[in-house]
């Protein structure tokens, strides 16, 4: 296993090629298969899920990297990633219909994805892949769709997309090499006004953010968390108009942990940053969240297995501020969502099946209702599982247009 371990460490710290990437896709397969075969017993929990097929890829291998929105009026949109053609796809659904619409929305690209959807229902998406072509964004505008490179710089693994208030894009991504094909292993940023399209690099230090995540505020101010993953810190970025101030969440230096992967930001009402994240040590759920000019943090959940699955978390708040949490537990091989109320943590497993829940995506929709799109690894399809509320809290809007 030695061998194997280094490979994961590799992968981690973004030293790794194509090549690697591929190994690393099919050992956690094998690992994760051999884990969940002598998987612990689970209580079941008492909530009702509804899970369906968003798309069983007919033949294809589809759902990873799968991005998750819901937008004002209940429409479901999914952005995923089709292994066997290679290609981004999207899938959409008014909240009154009972079918599913599937495109192709870019190839050969679209590994990584992050999508949003902006006042109008339009979905937004940033994406990059191992193929290191840069990072790219696609947009539907009730029409067509509008692609653009917005660097074409070496870029890869995980990317995270928020919209101001005037429906623009930002986005936080990885650049992975120099041109002389050099390591660079750093976050970046880029971000829309309207007219031009501006790029910049966040964090030089190396190692930093490849696992990243953003947040825009109401006066249009990125907010972002990422991790150091040589350091083995949960850190942030905040931008005040003027520079970008820099902060620590959670530490290796105070429980020697390595914390930060897997991270997933969201703003309070108040424009407080909460994250939720991984302790890759102890094998962890863990919440953060500013509170009197600090940070507090605390667990959600113990994770099964012997490492983590090299995923991310997924989080939302509702209209209360409360946290909701969506996540892949690779030791009993399903999906898990967490709730926090005044009485603490309630966790649930959403699919039971085994085998399913990997690149958890969480959306709340109208009336705080939860809905985790996830990749069915055992059968190579994109599910989507919805927390069954009363049916009255979902409003209806006939001016809704259907791409």
């Amino acid at each position: 296993m030695r061998p194997c371990l280094k490979l994961v460490d590799s992968i981690i710290r973004g030293r790794s090629n194509i090549a690697n990437f591929t190994w690393f896709c099919a050992l956690s397969v094998f690992l994760f298969l051999i884990v969940t075969c002598t998987r612990p017993v689970v209580a079941q929990s008492e909530s009702t899920w509804h899970v369906e097929t968003v798309d069983d890829g007919k033949g294809d291998n589809v759902g990873q990297y799968s991005n998750l929105a819901v937008d004002e009026v209940g429409s479901i949109h999914v952005a995923y990633y089709d292994e066997t053609k290679k290609s981004l796809r999207y899938a959409f659904r008014r909240h009154q219909d009972k079918t599913w619409s599937i495109m192709d929305v870019d190839k050969p690209e679209g590994t990584f994805v992050a999508l949003a959807v902006d006042g109008l229902g339009h979905p937004h998406f940033a994406y990059n892949s191992p193929f290191e072509t840069g990072l790219h964004y696609a947009y539907w505008d009730g029409s067509i769709w509008h692609r653009a490179l917005i660097d074409g710089e070496a870029t890869n693994h995980f990317i995270s997309i928020g919209l101001d208030n005037s429906g623009y894009p930002h986005i936080s991504y990885y650049r992975e090499e120099y041109p002389d094909r050099s390591y660079a292993l750093y976050l970046k940023y880029a971000h829309f006004d309207g007219k031009t399209w501006y790029v910049e690099t966040v964090d030089h230090q190396m190692h930093s953010g490849k696992f990243n995540s953003i947040a825009v505020d109401t006066s249009g101010k990125s907010h972002i968390a990422y991790s150091q993953v040589e350091a083995g810190d949960l850190r942030y970025a905040v931008w005040d108009g003027a520079n970008w101030q820099f902060g620590t969440a959670d530490s290796r230096r105070t429980h020697n942990d390595y914390v930060g992967i897997g991270n997933s930001i969201a703003l309070d009402s108040d424009g407080n940053m909460c994250i939720a994240y991984f302790d890759t040590t102890k094998r962890l759920v863990k919440y953060a969240w500013q509170k009197d000019g600090g940070w507090q943090t605390e667990v959600v959940d113990q994770l099964f297995g012997q490492w983590v699955f090299v995923d991310r978390v997924s989080l939302k708040l509702d209209s209360h501020n409360r946290p909701h949490i969506a996540y892949y537990d690779h030791g009993v091989g399903m999906p898990k969502y967490a709730r926090r109320d005044e009485k603490g943590w309630h966790i649930e497993n959403v699919d039971n099946r085994g085998h399913v829940g990997g690149y958890s995506s969480l959306a709340l929709g109208p009336g705080d209702q939860p809905f985790i799109a996830y990749y069915d690894m055992a059968d190579a399809q994109l599910r989507l599982a919805t927390r069954e509320v009363n049916a009255s809290s979902r409003p209806t809007d006939a001016s809704e247009r259907k791409p």
